[in-house]
């Protein structure tokens, strides 16, 4: 929906869930949380059961079941779209097709239960939720599941819902102000006030903004600062600082003032110049930590700053923000859950090789924080994980006002309308792995409308073709009949006008075209091995928005629970105090890159369709310390031993690995 006035316009719009059909190895993603951790969760785990206070009963009644509600509402609808189509690929078969259908059922039956007990708590003076917990913030994520829930079905109980309780909200927040975890993740409440004015234009929703936004941390000063991020709790805390990275985008579209999206940008490299790692995000065990190998990263702190990124980039349309989707999603996601989604860790590290017991060195430890299980570490992740793939497939495509963008790149099928002419573009890829995306373009009859594509930023080189033809202006070559405009580094003030007059987006390829049915377009983005460098001299290894990272053997241990939902340690089979031998200005000299049939998880240990072949040579003084790598021994390294092959995986792939490697010379 685009922004109403007087709020800023937004460059891009969500399109209503269900629209975008997950395929292939993101398919597979949520179908194996359907079948696995999420689809069961209300079964094996009390705090989202029946007892839950958010479902009538008298157990836990704060956080956990909004964030569940919220996370299987998205599943819920990503799952029923991909296998409400009747497109299906061959290889999967009619038996995993009835499957699909089977999950989204399941997941929908579940999903209505935390909606209508949340529908019917309302009180007469619009509060709601469990009459024995009154925190501002539990409500929070409720208010998102409700708005999913309402674009997803049409729902027409949710915005008047929301209005009496916003009403409540603008009565009692001077009396009761924002406190504790609500107050730094205030732009969660004030994005949902936005939502519902876009709705009804409510003008007391305004006022009702600028209150919540003046109770918020002052996440726009935070950000917007110098120096070293804040050690204050507000903002030093890993999730609380995802949340906080939407504001600056959120109240944008209420200040107008472009230098909100400025700080956005500002405030990100800030914190991932003091604290960033190499998987694509910050330290935070559970509080800002520093970019050390062995520093934990927490799976809320993920899924959220992915969700806060997500909201940004439909606002200000700024290419980064995919960039930094991308790289987060498809490198620290896939590495902190079980290959089955039937598990996943509170905590990961850059190189972490054994998931066992202990304390470690973490700011907030839990003990069995490293462990594979269905709520290690503290609950809030074993409730909040799920939105993740969910929120991903939701945003692979985005409208412009005169047209579609794919501002991320994975295999899907679009299924929308330009104006009222139905409209289908199958995006087919397998992207992150490899360096092609095609799109074809279905249509009954030719429609002219602007398809556009985000340029990542890792690209040096690009090409373009459409239906066949090299595309005109799109990579410094002419030819094809498209209208192109390549804008990487082209930037236009924002228009303060509706959608005719937004500006060009930055860092994004645009085809104006009358599209016929069957064109194609067909995308090469050619990744080579690169190197990124990190501290005590450290080295990682990259190709395209992929991290790569040392295989490792592993034994996983069951100890505690009940097969597949067991907590699980894991420990090292194989050698991994490795030295990679490399040339740093020539890396694919050394590192050879081998493509190879891939599984239906590419996300398991041996699934990826790409490994890179390398060569390293064992450090013998650089030993585990407490169930941690040791420090990453610095140059010069010394006594090496003989030269032996490595195989390196994608990071996601690896539960076990070294991501920052110490290096030699070849």
């Amino acid at each position: 929906m685009w922004n109403r006035p007087p709020l800023a316009p937004n460059r891009l719009a969500t399109l209503r869930p269900g629209s975008i059909e997950a395929r292939g190895w993101l398919r597979e993603q949520l179908r194996l949380s359907a079948a696995g951790l999420t689809g069961h969760m209300m079964d094996i785990w009390p705090d989202v059961g029946p007892s839950s206070g958010w479902l009538g009963g008298g157990g836990e009644n704060w956080e956990r079941g909004p964030y569940y509600a919220r996370g299987l509402v998205a599943l819920a609808h990503a799952v029923g779209a991909t296998h409400a189509s009747p497109l299906r690929e061959r290889s999967r078969g009619s038996e995993h097709s009835n499957a699909g259908a089977t999950h989204a059922s399941a997941l929908r039956e579940r999903a209505a239960q935390w909606i209508e007990w949340t529908l019917q708590s309302q009180r007469g003076d619009g509060f709601f939720g469990p009459s024995d917990n009154d925190d501002w913030w539990a409500r929070m994520p409720m208010l998102e599941a409700l708005r999913w829930h309402a674009e997803a079905s049409g729902d027409a109980r949710v915005a008047p819902f929301l209005s009496r309780y916003f009403q409540y909200q603008h009565a009692h927040l001077p009396g009761r102000p924002l406190e504790t975890w609500a107050k730094p993740r205030g732009a969660d409440n004030l994005a949902a006030v936005l939502w519902l004015y876009n709705r009804t234009g409510e003008h007391h929703l305004l006022a009702l903004a600028d209150l919540l936004q003046r109770q918020t941390s002052d996440w726009l000063g935070e950000l917007g600062g110098d120096g070293p991020p804040s050690d204050a709790f507000d903002f030093a805390h890993g999730v609380n600082r995802a949340h906080g990275f939407k504001a600056p985008a959120v109240y944008y579209q209420r200040s107008r003032d472009p230098a909100h999206l400025a700080v956005l940008r500002r405030g990100w490299e800030r914190t991932m110049a003091h604290h960033g790692q190499i998987h694509g995000l910050y330290s935070g065990d559970e509080f800002l930590h520093g970019g050390g190998s062995t520093q934990g990263t927490e799976l809320c702190t993920i899924v959220e700053l992915l969700s806060s990124f997500e909201t940004a980039l439909a606002i200000s349309g700024e290419a980064w923000l995919g960039d930094a989707i991308e790289r987060i999603a498809f490198n620290a996601l896939p590495a902190t859950l079980s290959p089955d989604l039937c598990g996943h860790q509170y905590f990961q590290l850059p190189n972490q090789v054994e998931c066992t017991p202990g304390a470690r060195h973490f700011s907030v430890p839990h003990d069995n924080d490293l462990l594979f299980g269905p709520a290690t570490g503290y609950g809030c992740c074993a409730a909040n994980f799920h939105m993740g793939w969910p929120r991903l497939v939701q945003h692979l495509w985005l409208a412009m006002p005169d047209g579609l963008v794919a501002p991320l790149f994975a295999p899907c099928t679009l299924r929308t309308a330009v104006g009222r002419q139905p409209l289908t573009v199958i995006e087919d890829t397998d992207y992150p792995f490899g360096d092609v995306v095609a799109f074809t373009v279905r249509v009954a009859r030719p429609v002219r409308f602007t398809l556009g594509f985000r340029l990542p930023a890792w690209a040096d080189e690009h090409t373009v073709e459409l239906n066949g033809r090299p595309a005109k202006g799109a990579d410094g070559r002419t030819g094809g009949r498209a209208d192109v405009r390549a804008t990487r580094r082209q930037h236009a003030s924002t228009s303060t006008r509706q959608h005719s007059e937004r500006p060009v987006l930055p860092g994004c390829i645009r085809l104006t075209h009358t599209w016929k049915d069957g064109d194609t377009v067909r995308v090469h983005l050619p990744m080579r091995v690169r190197l990124s460098h990190w501290e005590r001299g450290a080295v990682g290894v990259e190709r395209g928005p992929l991290v790569y990272a040392l295989r490792i053997g592993e034994d996983w241990r069951a100890v505690a629970g009940s097969p597949p939902f067991s907590d699980y340690e894991l420990r090292p089979t194989t050698a991994w105090n490795y030295a990679l031998v490399v040339d740093p200005a020539a890396p694919e000299r050394t590192i050879r890159v081998e493509h190879r049939a891939g599984a239906a998880q590419p996300w398991a240990q041996d699934g990826a369709p790409v490994v890179l072949r390398a060569t390293g040579r064992r450090l013998d003084g650089w030993a585990s310390v407490h169930g941690f790598s040791g420090p990453i021994p610095e140059p010069p390294l010394g006594t090496a031993s003989d030269a032996e092959p490595l195989t390196l995986i994608p990071y996601g792939c690896a539960r076990l690995r070294i991501a920052m490697f110490p290096h030699l010379p070849p």
